[in-house]
């Protein structure tokens, strides 16, 4: 048979490939309609699946700000500024309403691309956009202070002459030591992409410089030696300048001993020495997030109309069973923290509809969450296979949530491997559809192995599944706290 050859442009590279029996039909930007190889597609979608290991790095520019500002007309010319406030957000959009992105201090200089509503947008230090209030940027020309809006101290909570402490911690924001708690990389830059510059062992501290994309920048004797990973430390306030109730609160916390870790436990009351739910919703960084639980399972499967158990173990418990005890006491931990917290189900047969994981993922989407959390038991051929796993999905357009999403998944292993004392799998980037299609950081949490036997008969434990439920609410309170 004679074979017809076509060009095709892949990467900047011309490639010449057979027709074959199996196509797919092809068109873009308006182009007539041809046909490729499906194999070329696969490929393509693979390449979309390893974006994340993609080295990203920030945008370059051939010329200093001040040369590009020279070659352009004076209307397009970028204005530089002086951050005035002490520590300040700079967030994803023109208003409080937006995530913050990260924290400048004062001093700053930063390059102004445009102003909308009282906010300026500036070029950050990886070359993306982010906003700042207008009133917290210092212009060349500026000789008079401008008037305080009612949202300055939103935006620069330590700003004043008496340093005003941060409504969520109770203490001035301008200084935290970093303890690392892990054997830790410092990198050259704030994400993986970035060279390594030395790694440092489990338990060394440094000042916090800096917070941008969910990464440390740290001195070290006034000296900054670099960025690490914000899930692999724990963040502290240094010298607050008096108690105040968050303090007060949070030694309470850590007095009430290990039964009721994590501060208020609604189900130990006997244990919640001198901590009530109304000082508690006080101190916690969890005050006013929306959490959305998902415990996986239980949905009436409408094509053999029976109701999904998940897995099963070999004593016969069903993954579904567990996956709901344990949402349910996470939704009282976060509640008592504060939080508002949605289920996906309460019940067998809640879910019932052909596309249920789609509907899991809108669930948390249409109430506009911060946080998605999908519990699950994990199961293996080989019954010898335990641990604990967690996954989280961040490549094509959720790429500029990775961060944030590992930062999530890390501190929820790192809080469940601590507690249960199980094998850690560690972290884990899966394209599951809960994952891909919630808009906000989401996580998939696999809590032992229901096919073996030994984690079997722990999950059947009422203790073990309140741990774990404890657990999972310490970590995503640390996520909210730690800056």
């Amino acid at each position: 048979m004679k074979k017809e050859m076509i060009t095709l442009l892949l990467g900047g590279v011309l490639l010449l490939s057979p027709l074959a029996s199996t196509m797919a039909e092809a068109g873009q930007n308006g182009a007539s309609p041809g046909w490729i190889h499906s194999s070329w597609q696969m490929l393509n979608q693979q390449q979309e699946l390893r974006g994340d290991q993609k080295e990203l790095r920030p945008e370059k520019k051939d010329l200093p700000i001040e040369m590009e500002n020279s070659l352009l007309p004076e209307e397009q010319k970028n204005t530089r500024a002086v951050v005035n406030g002490q520590v300040v957000n700079i967030r994803s959009g023109p208003g409080t309403s937006y995530s913050i992105l990260t924290t400048y201090r004062a001093g700053q200089v930063v390059e102004v691309i445009k102003s909308q509503d009282q906010w300026s947008q500036i070029r950050m230090n990886n070359g993306s956009h982010g906003w700042i209030a207008q009133w917290l940027l210092q212009f060349p020309e500026e000789n008079v202070k401008k008037e305080e809006p009612k949202d300055f101290k939103d935006e620069n909570p330590t700003y004043d002459d008496s340093k005003e402490r941060d409504s969520r911690f109770g203490v001035d924001q301008g200084s935290w030591l970093i303890t690392t708690e892990y054997s830790t990389n410092i990198r050259s830059g704030p994400g993986w992409e970035y060279s390594i510059i030395k790694t440092v062992p489990k338990g060394q501290s440094f000042e916090l410089q800096q917070v941008q994309d969910n990464w440390y920048q740290v001195l070290e004797k006034g000296q900054v030696i670099g960025w690490l990973a914000s899930w692999l430390a724990k963040a502290e306030p240094l010298s607050p300048q008096e108690p105040v109730q968050a303090d007060i609160d949070m030694e309470n916390r850590r007095n009430v001993g290990e039964a009721s870790r994590g501060g208020y436990n609604p189900t130990a009351p006997e244990n919640n020495v001198g901590i009530t739910p109304e000082s508690y919703l006080n101190s916690s960084s969890l005050t006013g997030k929306t959490i959305v639980i998902d415990p996986g399972h239980g949905n009436l499967n409408l094509r053999w109309n029976v109701i999904d158990p998940g897995a099963v173990g070999q004593l016969g418990t069903k993954e579904k069973d567990i996956c709901l005890d344990i949402s349910l006491r996470l939704e009282e931990h976060l509640k008592a923290r504060g939080a508002t917290v949605i289920l996906t189900r309460r019940g067998d047969g809640d879910i019932a509809i052909s596309n249920e994981l789609h509907y899991r993922a809108e669930v948390a989407n249409s109430a506009q969450a911060d946080l998605f959390v999908s519990i699950h038991n994990n199961a293996h051929f080989n019954k010898d296979v335990g641990g604990i796993a967690t996954f989280y999905y961040a490549s094509g357009s959720l790429q500029g949530q990775k961060s944030e999403r590992v930062r999530v998944a890390s501190m929820i292993q790192q809080a469940l491997v601590q507690e249960l004392g199980r094998r850690d799998i560690g972290i884990r980037e899966a394209n599951f559809v809960v994952l891909r299609e919630t808009k906000m950081p989401s996580v998939l949490v696999e809590i032992l192995f229901i096919s073996n036997l030994e984690e079997e008969r722990l999950l059947q434990q009422e203790d073990i599944r309140e741990r774990s439920a404890r657990s999972i609410a310490e970590a995503l309170e640390r996520h909210f706290e730690q800056p």
